[in-house]
């Protein structure tokens, strides 16, 4: 009782210090919620310690718009109270209910039709949202923010995704934030310019890059090959990728050096014919140890560079 009283003497430096501290105790907290300051009223509504009464309580006693945004994101928030929230005027509270894992498919489903664009995009961002939900009203969205989300979200399923145009997965595609999961199914759309984004993402997996070096399309293959993650995973390829990659002239300088030190001969050899190999490197493959080697790198440095 001692310590609650003490909260009316304090400033609102300490009340701050005190809402925002997810070690507070309940009783603190229940008495900051009284508080006439909308900042500490905002604090104690984000609390993770802050109990689902008070919480309640915010909702029905502040008309601050801040502090029913906090309400709808805190994850201790009930759902009948997520439920009123979801008919807020405010179009940031109705959102912040969209983002809440707590939030039921059922309210999800309704968000799924506001009238609000952000609205809808964070439902389609939300892990929880159904599939039904996700294919029948936010895949088809006009909004391509909503779409792009739908395609964001790593629980959408593929046919889903072939419902969404390449507009809205081509900034997923080459968003180095994508989640892996989310790259390696956009690794198979159908849409070329789409795998050649995910083939020049710096996030996508090893296992996927090397799918996508072998891509029916020569462009997705190419960029492939540029990507930074291409010198680790030079080893894993069979011989007939590395072939290819080390006989296409686009194929970067350091990835055609990395090559020259290939176990198979076959690979160092094509890397001697590549008409767009470096003078060092062939220099370097004229003292192969393969004849075969030295005289196919013999070969392209007098057609190149001999005066």
């Amino acid at each position: 009782m001692e310590n609650l009283n003490k909260i009316k003497k304090m400033d609102i430096g300490e009340k701050i210090d005190l809402a925002k501290n997810p070690d507070t105790p309940v009783k603190i907290l229940e008495k900051l919620a009284e508080d006439d300051n909308k900042t500490v009223k905002r604090l104690v509504a984000e609390n993770p310690n802050t109990p689902a009464k008070v919480l309640e309580s915010l909702v029905e006693d502040e008309d601050d718009v801040d502090v029913r945004i906090a309400v709808a994101r805190n994850l201790k928030t009930p759902v009948d109270v997520l439920k009123e929230l979801t008919k807020d005027e405010s179009g940031e509270v109705r959102k912040a209910v969209a983002g809440n894992r707590n939030t039921t498919l059922i309210e999800l489903e309704k968000l799924a039709k506001d009238k609000e664009r952000e609205v809808r995009a964070t439902v389609a961002g939300n892990r929880n949202t159904p599939i039904w939900v996700l294919r029948d009203d936010l895949a088809t969205d006009e909004s391509k923010d909503v779409r792009e989300a739908v395609v964001r979200n790593p629980n959408t399923p593929e046919f889903v995704l072939k419902r969404i145009g390449a507009d809205a997965k081509l900034p997923v595609a080459r968003d180095p934030n994508t989640p892996v999961d989310v790259l390696e199914k956009l690794a198979k759309d159908e849409d070329n310019e789409v795998r050649w984004n995910v083939a020049g993402n710096p996030s996508v997996s090893e296992e996927t890059l090397k799918e996508l070096m072998q891509d029916n399309i020569s462009m997705v293959r190419e960029n492939a090959v540029r990507n930074p993650k291409t010198l680790d995973i030079l080893k894993q390829l069979g011989v007939e990728v590395k072939i290819a990659i080390a006989e296409n002239p686009s194929t970067p300088e350091n990835v055609l050096e990395k090559l020259v030190e290939d176990e198979e001969v076959e690979v160092r050899k094509v890397v001697a014919g590549n008409p767009s190999v470096s003078e060092k490197i062939l220099k370097e493959l004229m003292q192969d140890d393969i004849s075969i080697v030295r005289e196919a790198a013999e070969k392209n440095w007098q057609k190149k560079f001999k005066k």
